[in-house]
C-alpha cells in the first residue's frame, strides 16, 4: 500500500513539473543583465528578423541552415552598425550573440561567411 502512495505522489509531482514548464511569466521591469545596452540592439534586430520572416525567405532561396545563421549575424550587425564592416568582424571575434552556442568560435563564422560569398 505504501508503494502505491509513493507512485501516486510521484505522478502528481511529474504533472506539476510538466505544467510548470508550459508557461513562463516574466515581469519585463525585473529583467536584469550586465550588458543591457548592447543586448538591447540584438534583441530588437532578432525581433525584426522574426517579423520580416527572413529565415523562411532564405530557406525558400535554398540557403542551408548554416548560411541562414551567418546571414542573420551579418544582417543584425549591419542593422546595428550600418557603416562598419570592421565592427561586424570585431563583434564576431569578441562577443556572444543570442542563439550562438558558447563553445562555437565566432571567428570561424566570419571565415565561413567569406568563403560563401
Amino acid at each position: 500500500m505504501h508503494h502505491g502512495i509513493l507512485i501516486q505522489q510521484k505522478k502528481e509531482t511529474d504533472i506539476k513539473k510538466k505544467d510548470s514548464r508550459k508557461m513562463l511569466s516574466i515581469v519585463l521591469n525585473s529583467i536584469q543583465s550586465n550588458e543591457y545596452r548592447s543586448l538591447g540592439a540584438e534583441l530588437v534586430a532578432n525581433e525584426m528578423w522574426n517579423r520580416m520572416g527572413f529565415e523562411e525567405i532564405l530557406a525558400n532561396c535554398k540557403f542551408t541552415n548554416r548560411e541562414i545563421a551567418l546571414s542573420k549575424i551579418v544582417i543584425d550587425r549591419r542593422l546595428i552598425f550600418p557603416s562598419s564592416d570592421f565592427d561586424t568582424w570585431k563583434w564576431l571575434n569578441n562577443r556572444n550573440y543570442p542563439g550562438r552556442p558558447k563553445r562555437y568560435r565566432q571567428k570561424s563564422n566570419l571565415r565561413d561567411y567569406r568563403q560563401i560569398t
